[in-house]
């Protein structure tokens, strides 16, 4: 065929684009729909597997045919001619303009956000195929195009899918179709293949996409031996070359790359969901800049002035970010103006470090106005106005007010749910929080059943080392002790550090936070063994976190324990004491910190049989706690009740059943 040509009376040939075995691709003009459209044509060769390449050439139009997504090539029409004497079957689809993935490719990696954001688009793609019984079989960066001018992708090439409407099997035993760098363990091994096939080439083009080559790359080796690899040898971790890349886009991939398929997400929406999760992470603000707009380059510079600041926050200094935000706040305000998404962002981010830096009652109260602006701005049902919410949530909680953050959570919960979808990171962490929530309230049953559905949740859907399925495993870890049972959660609390670690690494917040709660956990259950454990914990917190940071106070707080237990509650007075005083200078006396440390210090020394001590701490902090928390606040319900205990001279308890009292 030549340019200029008519196919089928309607199409008009215009240039060939591209050329496989058994087909070629034209650019054509629709003369009917006045439009430029792809023709793809199948040649007609005597050469042996034509026969199977006009069956799947059908199977294509047919499948693709039957997909409507706004990532997957649209097909128009396929159909059968006669042109020169000989029978021509073509298929019509929409014309793509842009590059090739892999023609991008050849200039290296894609910065992370991007990587992630193009990943999510063809996952979406797999999403939907799936759904409707389609298994792609190839995808790779070849079969997918991207329209850079609207960052848009869409998957191409079915002609090897496989789907639930044919039952015909087109390859022989023994032959392999497909690109082997990117290619399934069980498809070059001629096993079952299902949906989770396309997800492990997925991991393999997520894999290029963050550095630059496949997993498995090596011009040099046989096709056999890239497949041996995928078969055999584990993947290196995307970050052992690129150490720049977040630890949770390494598990994703690695997740994806599992040599069994029943290790790998569940499907294309728990993919969707991940990817999603780490772009809010990578991504913090969403805000796009737009080249040359006014003000374009004072808000790039506030933008990375943001940025920074939460990496900081991140890397576990929450005072130095909150403190880095609080003028970084004030100058998006300045520049940018109250009501800019990127501004709202920022504050949002200020809310969160000061709660982290254990400023709840500022960071409630942060959350509570912006919450309300965000909704003003954006709409109630905006993803950073949810995230408000959520915050708001989390601060009121540890401000020691459960008793409100419990009303708070049920129609948030349902909020996230309807807009974002059950699935989305926000409505799990909003989840996650209303099961911290109800075990701060005391019902440890309910808390510890709903804990446990999240963990299964979480991890379908963030994976097993994602910081919100380790947080739901140590709030089903504490509720379950607070519901009586004892030994099943030590089995909890053990098996959480070892995977924490494993997961996110000995430095991380979320680590430090778990093997804060359990060395208070240890301390009172086995003193001997968990007090040279929490002495190397402290020194890992006041490097990572600083010396006020809670996390570093409730260890300290653990030590203490341990060494009343061990030595003499004296000792455990004393330390508890300075403990007190350090968390009121740095925090105030009235913040929550403050007064929850005076109610442990107080139950301590009557646990310990300094019962008129133990009255003596809880007469004034009652006073306290009813002036600042309110007097049907729960938590001042809890100071009156133990004023009460200790005033009785009840028979002192034991210090472990004490702690479990709290």
């Amino acid at each position: 065929m030549e340019p200029g040509e008519m196919l089928d009376g309607r199409y008009r040939l215009i240039d060939p684009l591209g050329e496989g075995g058994f087909g070629v691709v034209w650019k054509a003009f629709d003369e009917h729909m006045r439009r430029n459209v792809a023709v793809k044509v199948l040649t007609r060769t005597e050469q042996p597997g034509h026969e199977k390449a006009e069956v799947r050439f059908w199977q294509e139009a047919i499948t693709a045919g039957g997909l409507s997504h706004p990532h997957i090539v649209t097909v128009h029409e396929f159909g059968r001619t006669q042109h020169n004497g000989s029978r021509q079957d073509f298929l019509v689809m929409e014309l793509l303009g842009g590059r090739s993935l892999s023609q991008i490719l050849t200039a290296g990696p894609l910065p992370t956000r991007q990587a992630l954001r193009w990943a999510r688009q063809i996952c979406a793609a797999l999403q939907a195929a799936h759904t409707a019984g389609v298994i792609h079989r190839d995808i790779k960066p070849q079969n997918v195009m991207v329209d850079e001018g609207t960052d848009t992708l869409k998957v191409v090439d079915f002609g090897i899918a496989k789907s639930a409407a044919f039952s015909l099997n087109l390859t022989m035993t023994g032959e392999v179709i497909g690109t082997v760098n990117y290619m399934a363990p069980e498809r070059a091994a001629e096993g079952p293949v299902d949906a989770r096939s396309d997800l492990y080439s997925l991991g393999c083009v997520l894999y290029e996409l963050l550095t630059g080559n496949p997993p498995f790359t090596d011009p040099d080796a046989a096709p056999l031996i890239v497949l041996y690899r995928h078969l055999h040898q584990p993947p290196p971790a995307p970050r052992a070359t690129h150490p720049e890349l977040p630890e949770e886009a390494d598990r994703l991939v690695l997740d994806l790359l599992a040599k069994d398929p029943g290790r790998r997400p569940a499907d294309a929406a728990a993919v969707c969901a991940r990817l999603a999760a780490l772009a809010s992470e990578v991504e913090r603000p969403l805000t796009v800049l737009i080249s040359g707009a006014p003000g374009a380059d004072r808000q790039a510079i506030l933008l990375h002035r943001l940025q920074e600041a939460v990496r900081t926050g991140d890397k576990g200094r929450a005072d130095t970010a909150r403190n880095l935000l609080r003028g970084v706040v004030s100058d998006h305000i300045r520049t940018l103006g109250s009501g800019s998404p990127q501004t709202l962002e920022a504050r949002l981010q200020l809310a969160h470090f000061t709660s982290d830096a254990g400023g709840f009652e500022q960071a409630r109260d942060r959350a509570a106005k912006l919450m309300t602006r965000c909704s003003l701005v954006l709409g109630p049902e905006h993803p950073l106005t949810l995230r408000a919410r959520i915050q708001h949530v989390h601060s009121t909680n540890y401000a020691l007010r459960p008793d409100l953050a419990r009303n708070l959570c049920p129609p948030l919960i349902a909020d996230c749910t309807a807009t974002l979808g059950p699935d989305a990171a926000e409505t799990l962490e909003a989840r996650v929080h209303y099961a911290d929530v109800l075990h701060s309230a005391g019902a440890h049953a309910e808390a510890r059943d709903l804990s446990a559905i999240l963990i299964s949740h979480c991890a379908r859907v963030l994976g097993a080392g994602h910081p919100l399925t380790l947080s739901a495993r140590m709030q089903h870890a504490l509720s379950t002790d607070g519901a009586g049972e004892d030994g099943r959660a030590k089995e909890l609390f053990s098996s959480l550090v070892t995977d924490c670690v494993a997961a996110r690494g000995q430095d991380a917040r979320i680590t430090l936070e778990i093997h804060a709660c359990v060395s208070v956990y240890n301390s009172a259950a086995d003193p001997s063994s968990a007090l040279d454990t929490v002495g190397l914990l402290l020194s890992d917190c006041l490097r990572v976190l600083g010396p006020v940071a809670p996390i570093t106070l409730v260890t300290r707080l653990g030590q203490a324990v341990a060494i009343a237990r061990l030595a003499s509650p004296q000792e455990g007075v004393t330390r508890l004491a300075a403990l007190t005083a350090d968390c009121a200078a740095a925090h105030g006396p009235d913040s929550a910190l403050s007064l929850l440390f005076r109610k442990f210090t107080a139950d301590f020394h009557g646990s310990s049989g300094y019962s008129a001590q133990a009255r003596d701490l809880l007469k004034p902090l009652a006073a306290d706690c009813a002036r600042v928390l309110g007097p049907d606040a729960s938590f001042t319900a809890e100071v009156q009740a133990s004023l009460k205990e200790w005033t009785q001279a009840a028979p002192r308890r034991g210090l472990l059943d004490w702690l479990k009292g709290l």
